[in-house]
């Protein structure tokens, strides 16, 4: 019997299956039938029983409306008492309330994902959003254990933003404590064997291999994050806003005039995103004055050239050496955190750090001279 399901309110067809009663949905595909989904709605369905006291999922009667040549009619149905105290198939680990995403307007919702993070992000978060949006609309929040723990936290951080958008996250935050799933965090022994294999020591070769394969703008963003910090999509912003901003005769509103200081915070929508952000740079004027003159660049284009040789792309690397550099030579731990876009949740930097702006300018430039020759040229 075809009927419109209770749960997700698609059409699908009314079958009992051993010892309980689902919802399946079809569909067809290149003259085949097979199924997507279904949704278990109970144990066993008695027809037209009046005065029952046992209800479906969600705690409200199944009233299931008929599809097909009964258009429009109604057939009430309810459940008898479950004496199996097991629970069902996909409905004994339901903690929150299934959400129809038959009426979500998922354009909508691409158009608030791509606002609010960056093109990549964005992508990876649509891509699980659209994989696994079934455990909000079951509401069975176990199945997400069954995901690979290398794979979990992007899968939560997306599901967590569709909760965030249709008003639903104090129940699926409700719902991953109960369950104790969490997303995976670096432990100490991860972040001991990241600093102790490091291999930063070796960066003034890999210049030397990169060099003749890049372009020499190529080369220069090289020179340009290695002398920052900047993440590399922040220097790529970075770099690119320059050179147009040179070419309107506006650098002046980007570089400060009093300090030679990048003022990154006034373009909040291009650096500040929430957890990664840039505030300010201090660079040498005169690299700032080649950058002017230079082209725009990609990062596409520069890893392409990398791959196509075989060549890893150790740019990530320049901002973790840039952070060590500048502490041995002459900065202190909260001013590196400040140049490369960290506020620690601290009182003391939150409420009473204030170092002397040029001061820390000169201090700044004075390690970046001894850097220089750790640079690429």
């Amino acid at each position: 019997m075809k009927v419109k399901c209770p749960i997700c309110g698609i059409e699908g067809y009314l079958q009992e299956r051993g010892n309980s009663v689902r919802v399946s949905h079809y569909i067809g595909y290149q003259g085949k039938i097979s199924i997507i989904q279904w949704h278990v709605v109970g144990k066993e369905l008695v027809k037209n029983q009046e005065n029952c006291q046992e209800t479906l999922v969600n705690n409200k009667p199944f009233s299931a409306t008929i599809c097909g040549n009964n258009r429009g009619k109604s057939l009430n149905w309810s459940l008898r008492r479950d004496l199996d105290p097991r629970p069902l198939p996909y409905q004994g680990a339901q903690i929150i309330e299934p959400m129809s995403f038959r009426a979500f307007n998922w354009l909508e919702f691409k158009k608030y994902v791509q606002n609010k993070y960056r093109k990549t992000t964005a992508k990876r978060v649509m891509c699980y959003a659209n994989r696994y949006y079934t455990v909000l609309e079951s509401g069975n929040i176990g199945q997400l254990n069954a995901v690979p723990s290398t794979t979990r936290s992007e899968v939560i951080k997306s599901l967590i933003r569709i909760s965030k958008y249709t008003g639903c996250y104090e129940q699926f935050k409700a719902a991953l404590k109960s369950y104790g799933i969490k997303s995976a965090r670096p432990d100490a022994l991860a972040a001991f064997v990241r600093i102790y294999n490091n291999n930063n020591n070796n960066l003034d070769e890999w210049f030397a291999k990169v060099k003749p394969i890049l372009t020499p703008q190529e080369n220069l963003l090289l020179k340009f994050l290695s002398l920052t910090g900047l993440r590399c999509s922040e220097g790529i912003e970075s770099f690119n806003l320059i050179i147009e901003l040179s070419g309107k005769g506006r650098l002046h509103e980007y570089l400060s005039a009093e300090t030679g200081i990048l003022e990154h915070f006034r373009y909040k929508e291009k650096f500040l995103r929430g957890t990664k952000n840039a505030f300010v740079s201090i660079v040498p004027e005169a690299l700032v004055d080649e950058i002017a003159g230079s082209q725009r660049v990609t990062y596409a284009g520069l890893t392409k050239k990398l791959q196509r040789r075989k060549i890893s792309t150790r740019i990530s690397e320049l901002r973790d050496f840039y952070g060590t550099f500048m502490i041995r030579h002459g900065l202190v731990a909260q001013e590196a955190d400040l140049l490369c876009g960290r506020i620690p949740p601290s009182i003391f930097v939150r409420h009473y750090f204030s170092p002397a702006i040029r001061d820390l300018r000169d201090r700044t430039l004075k390690g970046l001279r001894e850097m220089e020759p750790y640079s690429p040229e």
